[in-house]
């Protein structure tokens, strides 16, 4: 039987405890990568942050 992946579980569990705890989930994205896709103007040295 395969193992299935906890990173899921993870990311879910850390969402749900910074909503708990009245923090603003964000995501840091690096733009240079190839097919990230995000509005321009909003890239600041490479990265951009998304409030999620």
């Amino acid at each position: 039987m395969a193992t299935i992946s906890v990173a899921p579980y993870l990311i879910r569990a850390y969402h749900q405890w910074m909503e708990d705890s009245g923090l603003t989930p964000h995501i840091l994205v690096d733009c240079s990568k190839e097919g990230v896709i995000v509005p321009s103007p909003y890239i600041q040295q490479g990265k951009i942050v998304l409030n999620i």
